[in-house]
């Protein structure tokens, strides 16, 4: 006996659920990686931070010793603090930087001109470079490290003194001169990484349907009418997501210098501290990211119309 059309249409998935089973299997991948690889470590990493490890043949052995990890990193060793302080304030910086430089790329990179996929190939240059065994033959390197990471110690590229002078000169207070110095000499760093975000952010911009642009220009509306009111409006999701991975990036890279910290605690074997200085990173950073999520969903909340809220 053959089915009847309405059970048929009741098995059929509606376009909401279509889309939440699509995101779901697009998601699967990192909840399967989440609970099998990182969930276990994250626990031993736990457990490592409240004990004494030690080294045998084919296993490690724990002492336990309490707080005594946490102790050491936050009133026995003077540069963990500081390089917690280090850290975040120079994402106060580099975040803003790095996600306006990607909306900046990404919008010419959208444009129509002769070697349009070069550029867009030498703009995602620097992901390959920086996330292969060719990152590792430059880093034995150290000038030409330099020249990749921005360091004007080592490349010789630039003088910062000359634009403080002139900053100094304008009127501008210490503060804020010591913030555009040190944008001006990191800003190769920060425009090599922008290679991932720039993607994201080109896709976004390619995704927004061409009828909004037609009506506004119907309607009289300006390029940079067009640009504030439609370009960017649709590309907030796009953005939200560029400035989370913007701020893992950034906490998590290798020049960070609590990461630096981190990793030569580990490399001395030393893993209950290192344990007890990544779990207060940890929860920073997830802070961090938790506070855009809300300022996110307040502007997103404020900026539907009253009667959606209702």
């Amino acid at each position: 006996m053959k089915p009847s059309v309405d059970k048929l249409k009741s098995r059929r998935l509606s376009l909401t659920g279509k889309n939440s089973l699509t995101g779901f299997l697009f998601t699967l991948p990192f909840c399967i990686g989440l609970l099998l690889f990182f969930l276990p470590n994250f626990m031993q990493g736990v457990v490592f931070a409240f004990n004494q490890v030690g080294f045998e043949p084919g296993a490690f052995t724990l002492t336990y010793v309490g707080w005594d990890n946490f102790y050491y990193a936050f009133r026995t060793d003077l540069d963990y603090g500081n390089n917690l302080i280090s850290s975040v304030s120079s994402l106060l910086y580099q975040v803003p930087v790095i996600v306006v430089s990607s909306i900046f790329f990404a919008t010419i990179l959208n444009r129509k001109f002769f070697g349009r996929m070069f550029v867009r190939g030498v703009f995602f240059l620097p992901v390959i470079i920086a996330t292969g065994v060719v990152m590792k033959y430059f880093q034995l390197d150290s000038v030409t490290y330099g020249v990749l990471r921005g360091n004007t110690e080592t490349s010789a590229i630039f003088s910062s003194s000359a634009i403080e002078e002139i900053l100094i000169n304008s009127g501008l207070n210490d503060g804020l001169v010591e913030v555009f110095v040190t944008i001006s000499t990191n800003i190769f760093d920060l425009m090599w990484r922008t290679g991932i975000q720039t993607l994201i952010l080109l896709a976004g911009i390619q995704s927004v349907p061409a009828s909004l642009y037609e009506a506004s220009s119907i309607e009289g509306a300006s390029a940079w009418d067009n640009y504030w009111y439609i370009t960017i409006p649709m590309l907030s999701p796009m953005i939200f997501v560029s400035l989370v991975y913007t701020v893992v990036d950034t906490f998590s890279d290798a020049t960070n210098p609590v990461m630096s910290q981190i990793q030569t605690l580990v490399t001395s074997l030393d893993n209950g501290k290192a344990s007890a200085m990544a779990i207060p990173f940890m929860l920073i950073i997830l802070l961090v990211l938790a506070l855009i999520f809300g300022v996110f969903a307040l502007i997103n909340r404020n900026s539907k119309p009253e009667k959606a809220r209702r």
